[in-house]
């Protein structure tokens, strides 16, 4: 699997933008807004139609203001966005409370068996109905995913869990509060705003990174590669590891919100390549899943 284009923002970041859509500055913003202006800049750099692809996945973790109505959770992602972007020829799928490697891991399995070549993974958010979110690193915005799924041999997916309770919670909320509060649910974690990352040892992150880069395939652990860990993770990448690294990717700069993280220095990477001819680059990711305590590790081609 190959990754062809990728965008992410933010609706902060959108705002203070010289272009953008106007409407992320409206009272009632929708997760479909910002999913769709990331879908058309990731096919943009990928340089397809929306007619070329063939499967949508879509991942998002809040429970209102995703589409078309926000007084209902329903119609998610794909449909909506199929229909408004002409993305006529895609099967579509909707996943909850997932993280990046497990809707990618999903995108190249689906490939695979049915013999799509072009795949798009986008994640929309919009979280002004829950209580506590921007307090724990969760923010409006987007982020979308152009997969080329040719190879399977060329990509990797695996997960190991974290000896930790969960490090973050979704709850409801109950029908007195939500009519009084206009709110649905309350989030509730450890993640530290201060630091940019959770508290938590960074032992128990740096383990399982470890297990998953000794379950990497020969062929990748023993060749260049870029490395990359959401930073919310803290330093959970060891240096001191003795594993042979071309470089180690950090964005400094990302905005906030980390689930946009991911997105955001694929798509640095792949503007970065001078030529559409340059050979490609191994690139190792390492995703935090929150509400389950689990870290997911997927290998792909940039």
């Amino acid at each position: 699997m190959k990754i062809l284009g990728a965008s992410s923002f933010t609706e902060d970041a959108s705002r203070n933008a010289s272009t953008g859509a106007a409407h992320h500055a409206t009272e009632r913003p929708m997760a479909i807004d910002f999913a769709r202006d990331a879908v058309v800049q990731a096919l943009a750099q990928a340089q397809l139609q929306a007619t070329d692809i063939e499967l949508i996945v879509a991942l998002s973790l809040s429970p209102s203001r995703l589409a078309d109505d926000p007084g209902f959770s329903y119609p998610r992602l794909s449909h909506p966005l199929q229909r408004d972007l002409g993305l006529s020829n895609a099967v579509v799928f909707d996943m909850m409370d997932a993280d990046w490697s497990i809707a990618l891991d999903l995108a190249q399995s689906f490939c695979v068996g049915l013999g799509y070549r072009y795949a798009l993974v986008v994640r929309g958010e919009c979280v002004d109905d829950v209580i506590d979110a921007r307090a724990q690193a969760l923010v409006n915005g987007a982020a979308a995913l152009v997969l080329e799924c040719e190879d399977a041999s060329m990509a990797f997916f695996a997960h190991a869990q974290i000896d930790h309770p969960p490090l973050m919670a979704l709850k409801s909320l109950d029908w007195q509060t939500m009519r009084s509060t206009g709110r649905y649910a309350q989030v509730s974690g450890s993640f530290d705003a201060g630091q940019g990352r959770f508290v938590i040892d960074p032992g128990k992150f740096q383990a399982p990174i470890a297990t998953l880069i000794d379950e990497l395939p020969a062929s990748i652990a023993h060749s260049p590669r870029l490395l990359f860990c959401e930073r919310w993770m803290g330093p959970a990448l060891d240096p001191s590891a003795g594993r042979s690294v071309a470089s180690v990717t950090t964005n400094d700069a990302v905005a906030p919100g980390a689930m946009f993280e991911l997105p955001q220095v694929l798509e640095s990477l792949i503007r970065g390549r001078p030529t559409a001819g340059d050979r490609s680059a191994t690139f190792v990711a390492f995703t935090l899943d929150p509400f389950k305590s689990r870290i997911g590790c997927f290998a792909v081609e940039v």
